[in-house]
C-alpha cells in the first residue's frame, strides 16, 4: 500500500512563535528530550516503507541538510532534501509536482501524532476525495461562560470539548489535485477551494497528538512525547 507514495515533511518556515530558540535552529530540530522533533517524524515514517520521504526546507536549510547526513544507519541516506527557500507552503506543493507524480502524504514538521496511515490511506480511497485532512476534535483552553443581557452567567463549562476539529497537519493528496496548486498564491485559499468543490474530507484522529509552535507547547510536549518514545 505504501509503496507508490511519497511522504513530504514541511521544514521551512521561521518559528517565530518559537523565538529566541528558534533565532539559530530551524524549529525541526529543536529538541524534545534531546532528540530533534524531526526525527520523531522520520522514524515513524521510515519503517513503513514508502517510496520516498522528502523534507521541504527553506529556513536555515543547511542545518537540516547536515543532520540528515550525520545520521548514520542507511536507512536514513536516501531521505531526499527539496529548499524552496523562503515561501508559502503552495509553492514546496508546487515544487514537490515538478518532480513526483505520485500521491503524497504531507506532514507538518512541527507536529507528530500516532495516526494510522493505514487507515488515513483507505479511508481517503473508500470517501473517493483529492485531499483528506487529519483533524482532531478541539478542547477549549478555558473555562466557557454564556451570558444573559443583563450580564448574568445563565451556563458554565469547565474547559469543554467543541464542536469543531483541527487541522493536526496530516494530508493525504491524490495526483490528481497536483495541477490545481499552481492556480494558488497560499495554501489556506487551495484547502478552501477543495472544500467549496467538495474535494475535502476530513479523517478523525482520536489517538494522541503534539504540536510545537511556542514555548508553552514546547514544555507541554516533553509530557506527552512518552506516546512516541518507541516507535
Amino acid at each position: 500500500m505504501f509503496k507508490d507514495i511519497n511522504i513530504l515533511i514541511l521544514c521551512g518556515g521561521e518559528g517565530l512563535r518559537l523565538l529566541p530558540i528558534t533565532k539559530n535552529i530551524p524549529k525541526p530540530l529543536v529538541k524534545i528530550k534531546n532528540k530533534p522533533l524531526i526525527k520523531y517524524i522520520i522514524d515513524q515514517v521510515i519503517s513503513l516503507e514508502f517510496n520516498k520521504i522528502i523534507l521541504a526546507t527553506g529556513y536555515q536549510s543547511i542545518k537540516i541538510e547536515k543532520y540528515i547526513k550525520s545520521l548514520k544507519p542507511k536507512k536514513y541516506k536516501n531521505i531526499e532534501i527539496m529548499n524552496s527557500g523562503k515561501t508559502d507552503i503552495i509553492k514546496r506543493l508546487c515544487d514537490y509536482k515538478k518532480k513526483y507524480n505520485q500521491d503524497v502524504i504531507v506532514i507538518y514538521g512541527d507536529t507528530l501524532a500516532d495516526i494510522n496511515f493505514n487507515k488515513i490511506i483507505k479511508f481517503n480511497k473508500v470517501k473517493n476525495k483529492s485531499v483528506s485532512v487529519s483533524v482532531y476534535q478541539n478542547k477549549s483552553q478555558f473555562g466557557l461562560f454564556q451570558i444573559d443581557k443583563n450580564s448574568n452567567v445563565i451556563k458554565y463549562r469547565e474547559k469543554p470539548i467543541l464542536s469543531d476539529w483541527i487541522n493536526i497537519g496530516y494530508f493525504y493528496f491524490r495526483s490528481v489535485i497536483f495541477n490545481e496548486f499552481s492556480r494558488y498564491k497560499s495554501f489556506e485559499n487551495f484547502l478552501i477551494s477543495c472544500q467549496k468543490k467538495n474535494e475535502l474530507n476530513a479523517f478523525k484522529h482520536k489517538g494522541n497528538h503534539i504540536t510545537v509552535n511556542t514555548i508553552s507547547e514546547l514544555i507541554n510536549a516533553k509530557d506527552k512525547i512518552k506516546y512516541f518514545e518507541n516507535e
